[in-house]
């Protein structure tokens, strides 16, 4: 007889439908879902696949039943055997359990989540406008210090007709990107605050319904942030890196790019951006800008082939 209990709120990693996790043992949990009083989990099994259906050679990791009332960031490969976890790939699970009767539900629904690099695995390069110098102003109490941001670009052309794409980007600073004039993202700030001493962010996008056959270009806007801005009030009201000028910002002195866009085509080829000598760049609109200082934006300033 089968459980009338069900599962909900499949996660890895504490997200639903996970996209550019870069753990190789990722965390799975769930929840039990059952009406009658006192009910519990006895035990578990996951099924890991690269294919939705779970057909036998596409399952990497089978945990078989494991009698363990556990329903939290269950590690992968905590029982069984599973093959490793590899980068750029969207995998699918599913989850059944036995109840405090020793009755074993369905499986569950089936979830997904698609891994990022694993490793140092970039192609691409650090990418940016040439070194420049800051303005005089470097009180805080007469803020106007500051340079124009780079706007990167780099056109490209798909053969093809797109299936998916994935855009890895990292930022020393901040970046606002786009895909044939759509931005990608909601987030501001983004990639975040990091010690750059230790650690570089970066996010993944899925952006296959920006791409297009034939003619694409990818744009991005980089801001000081964190890295190369004025991130804090130190002797007075002077700012951290503003009395001798850029090179003593607490990271870096010019904001910088790292990204690589991977397109996958219908016919199953695969193309990849990544930040390079083939991007272009060029100053725009944004003036100036800073955590602390603000923005100027001057609307009349639009750079020549702009987002198309």
């Amino acid at each position: 007889m089968a459980s009338p209990a069900t599962l909900t709120a499949l996660t890895v990693e504490h997200l639903a439908n996970a996209l550019g996790i870069d753990v190789r043992v990722p965390r799975f949990s769930w929840k039990l879902v059952d009406p009658r009083p006192g009910a519990s989990q006895a035990g578990y099994q996951i099924q890991v696949a690269t294919d939705e259906r779970f057909t036998g050679s596409s399952i990497v990791w089978d945990s078989g039943q494991v009698a363990s009332s556990s329903s939290v960031l269950v590690p992968y490969r905590a029982s069984g055997d599973a093959r490793p976890i590899e980068s750029c790939t969207r995998y699918f699970f599913r989850v059944c359990i036995r109840d405090a009767g020793d009755e074993w539900t369905g499986w569950s629904d089936t979830d997904w989540f698609e891994t990022a690099f694993l490793d140092a695995e970039w192609s691409g390069q650090w990418v940016s406008g040439s070194e420049w110098s800051d303005q005089d102003d470097q009180d805080a109490s007469k803020p106007g210090g500051g340079h124009p941001a780079p706007y990167l670009r780099r056109e490209f052309e798909l053969s093809g007709t797109p299936r998916s794409g994935r855009l890895y980007a990292a930022a020393r600073g901040l970046m606002e990107l786009s895909l044939n004039g759509s931005r990608i993202g909601d987030a501001v700030l983004s990639p975040g605050w990091t010690d750059y001493n230790s650690r570089c962010q970066y996010v993944t996008y899925d952006v296959t319904g920006l791409l297009q056959p034939g003619e694409n270009a990818i744009d991005a806007i980089l801001g000081d942030g964190w890295y190369s801005g004025r991130i804090a009030w130190v002797q007075g009201n002077k700012l951290i890196g503003t009395d001798t000028g850029r090179d003593q910002r607490q990271f870096g002195s010019i904001p910088q790019l790292l990204c690589e866009l991977h397109v996958d085509l219908e016919d199953g080829s695969q193309v990849v951006i990544a930040s390079d000598g083939e991007w272009t760049w060029t100053t725009g609109p944004v003036l100036k800008s800073d955590i602390y200082d603000g923005e100027s934006y001057d609307a009349r300033i639009v750079p020549t082939g702009w987002k198309p």
